[in-house]
C-alpha cells in the first residue's frame, strides 16, 4: 500500500510539474524571442554609450535592467528563489518604470526581513505591479503610489500589491477575479495575474491564489498567500 501510494503522489507531483513547466514556457512566448532580445537590448546598449558618448545615460540604464529581467525570466529551470532574491528582481522593473514614467509612481515596501530567505515562486510580483500600474490610475487625479507588502499571515506568507487609484467597478471586479480563474480560455487579458494565480494552485493547491480586492474613488488591493517553508 505504501509503495503504492508513493507511486501516486510521484505521478501527481511530476504532473504538476509538468503543467507548471508548461505555464513557464507560455509566458515566455508572449515575449518575442527572448534570446534574439537580449541580444539587441545589449546591441542597443553599446549604440547610446557610443552616441551618447558616457555610460551614465538614462537609456543604458534601462536597457540593462530589461536585459537582467529578461535573462532571469528565461531560466526555466528555476521554479523558486529567495523573497530577496525576488525583491531585487521586481526592484530591476521598478527602475524601468522609474525612467518610463518620470519617477510619476511611488513605490512604497514594507517587508518582514524575518521572511527575507523563504523561498517564493519566482517573477510573482513584478506582474501584479505591471497591472496597476497600466489599469489602477487610468485618467485619476490623484499622486500614484504603489505599496508592496510582503508578511506573515496566519501561518503563510501573504503579498501583496495595494494601490490608491480609480478602484474597480464590482462588475467588472466579479468579472476580473473570474477570468484570472479560467484556466482554459486563451484570451490574453490579464495574462500576468492569470499565469501567476495558475503557478500558484498547481503548486499549493485551490485553496491558494491571487484574491482582488476594490473600492471605487479609493483604490485595488491584489495579494495572495504561499506556504511558510521556514
Amino acid at each position: 500500500t505504501l509503495v503504492t501510494e508513493n507511486k501516486r503522489l510521484t505521478d501527481t507531483v511530476n504532473k504538476k510539474m509538468g503543467e507548471l513547466r508548461f505555464q513557464q514556457v507560455l509566458t515566455l512566448q508572449t515575449q518575442i524571442c527572448p534570446h534574439f532580445m537580449y541580444n539587441t537590448l545589449e546591441t542597443l546598449n553599446w549604440i547610446a554609450y557610443r552616441e551618447l558618448d558616457k555610460y551614465d545615460n538614462p537609456i543604458s540604464y534601462s536597457l540593462n535592467n530589461i536585459a537582467e529581467l529578461l535573462e532571469l525570466s528565461m531560466d526555466l529551470l528555476t521554479v523558486f528563489r529567495t523573497i530577496r532574491d525576488e525583491i531585487y528582481t521586481t526592484n530591476k522593473y521598478i527602475n524601468i518604470l522609474n525612467v518610463r514614467y518620470g519617477n510619476q509612481f511611488k513605490f512604497n515596501w514594507s517587508v518582514d526581513e524575518e521572511l527575507l530567505d523563504c523561498k517564493i515562486l519566482k517573477m510573482c510580483i513584478q506582474p501584479l505591479i505591471e497591472n496597476t500600474v497600466i489599469h489602477a490610475f487610468e485618467n485619476c487625479d490623484k499622486s500614484p503610489e504603489i505599496d508592496i507588502s510582503i508578511n506573515s499571515f496566519e501561518g503563510n506568507i501573504k503579498i501583496s500589491v495595494s494601490d490608491n487609484g480609480n478602484g474597480i467597478e464590482p462588475e467588472k471586479l466579479a468579472e476580473l477575479q473570474a477570468g484570472i480563474n479560467d484556466f482554459s480560455s486563451v484570451s490574453k487579458r490579464h495574462i500576468g495575474i492569470k499565469n501567476i494565480n495558475h503557478r500558484i494552485k498547481l503548486l499549493y493547491g485551490e485553496s491558494y491564489g491571487i484574491s482582488i480586492e476594490s473600492k471605487q474613488g479609493v483604490g485595488t488591493v491584489c495579494s495572495f498567500t504561499i506556504p511558510d517553508d521556514r
